[in-house]
């Protein structure tokens, strides 16, 4: 029975490490990130916008204003995928373990990294100095199913509530949808050739740029019953916290008679940061 060298082992978390930075979740790079956190829980914070004074008076003195500091906690969670090979399997290249093998875990975090993402943009976030309080994401910022699947006229709403809510035009905005609700986008008879074109780059999965957002599919995106619930957000809209960024192990276990173990971790959270900066649109599927 052969062992695995430290040349294995080293190849296989230099695999793992070069992974995670080449191969990213979908959504990583398009929120607030915030690495190296110490500790359980982090915090994201914004100041509220204020108004200006006049100043009504010679020699009148300066009103100072106290700005309103809003605090969000994103909880941190450890993330781990393991998987063996028993030694009755084929282990003739040992090649397999530092590539295949790597894939599997690195592909189940990413995917874990961009779930987290997705439910803290709809889901209960934690507020106050303690961040214990908890909100529900506001009607405000949903935008209702109806009986449609994805329209144009639901992109455009939610195009509004962000120009309502005076988001900087320039922050890069970005949209997770299902696969179906880009079906449904390329058969709406009102797209000219151009929006036509640019949508059909997602069809492989690539990101596109639409009415000011960065289209994303993706297979994560939850449902209840026959409605499939897209995210639009800013990117300082979502918070995402890494205490522990994406690493791997390898080794020998002999409580399994000396199978190959693969093993690979995370210690991250996510949190909506600011309510005007993420909507939920409800889309109907068949």
């Amino acid at each position: 029975m052969g062992t695995i060298s430290d040349l294995y082992v080293k190849e296989y978390e230099d695999n793992i490490a070069m992974g995670a930075q080449q191969l990213l979740s979908k959504f990583r790079e398009k929120c607030d990130v915030k690495t190296g956190v110490v500790g359980k829980s982090k915090s994201f914070g914004f100041v509220e916008k204020g108004s200006a004074r006049d100043k009504n008076a010679r020699h009148s003195k300066v009103i100072h204003d106290d700005p309103n500091k809003i605090r969000c906690t994103a909880y941190l969670k450890y993330k781990y995928k393991s998987i063996i090979q028993d030694p009755d399997d084929d282990m003739k290249v040992l090649a397999d373990i530092k590539s295949a093998y790597s894939r599997i875990p690195l592909a189940a975090l990413n995917r874990a990294m961009d779930t987290a993402l997705l439910e803290a943009a709809r889901g209960t976030k934690y507020t106050g100095e303690d961040g214990t309080t908890s909100e529900s994401l506001p009607s405000t910022s949903k935008v209702a199913v109806s009986t449609d699947g994805i329209t144009l006229a639901k992109i455009t709403s939610t195009l509004e509530l962000f120009n309502d809510a005076d988001v900087d035009e320039n922050e890069p905005k970005f949209w997770a949808m299902g696969p179906q609700q880009l079906s449904d986008l390329l058969k709406l008879e009102k797209l000219t050739s151009a929006d036509y074109n640019t949508l059909k780059t997602l069809v492989p999965g690539k990101i596109a740029t639409f009415m000011g957002f960065n289209f994303i599919v993706t297979n994560l995106l939850a449902k209840t019953t026959t409605t499939r619930f897209n995210i639009a957000w800013a990117q300082s809209g979502l918070g995402l916290a890494i205490g522990q960024d994406i690493t791997g192990k390898i080794s020998e276990l002999p409580e399994y008679h000396y199978a190959w173990g693969a093993y690979a971790s995370m210690f991250i959270g996510a949190t909506r940061i600011q309510d005007a900066k993420v909507v939920e649109i409800g889309c109907k599927e068949e």
